[in-house]
């Protein structure tokens, strides 16, 4: 794959090389912005990915309405539903004796689920 993403070389808008590998879920090396926890272009073994810069608006954000007293059900469209969620734990190598275990919950509306999180 050949990219152009519109960036530029230098400054603190350019990309930054990065590998990620968690063994047996994810394994990509690209590019980033500083911050970024992830690469915005790169492959991994069975693909490649990259963007351009646009002024076209790509996102969209929703608000939900949260019911009284229960930060765990929103309303929509006159309905009450359940923010579901769900926990993941990853193994980390920091060099010691052991991996370390990170979890993180994630929450979701009925309207936005993803099948698997991005760390």
């Amino acid at each position: 794959m050949l990219a152009n993403p519109h960036f530029p070389y230098t400054g603190v808008r350019r990309f930054y090389e990065m590998q990620i590998t968690v063994p047996g879920y994810m394994n990509f090396h690209g590019a980033g912005l500083t911050g970024s926890p992830t690469p915005q272009i790169g492959f991994n073994e069975n693909l490649g990915w990259s963007h351009t810069v646009s002024t076209s608006r790509r996102f969209t954000l929703y608000e939900l309405r949260l019911k009284a007293g229960d930060n765990l059900t929103y309303i929509k469209d006159g309905q009450e539903r359940p923010i579901t969620q769900q926990t993941f734990q990853i193994q980390v190598n920091t060099g010691g004796p052991a991996p370390l275990t990170l979890q993180k919950t994630f929450y979701y509306s009925s309207t936005a689920r993803c099948s698997r999180p991005t760390w």
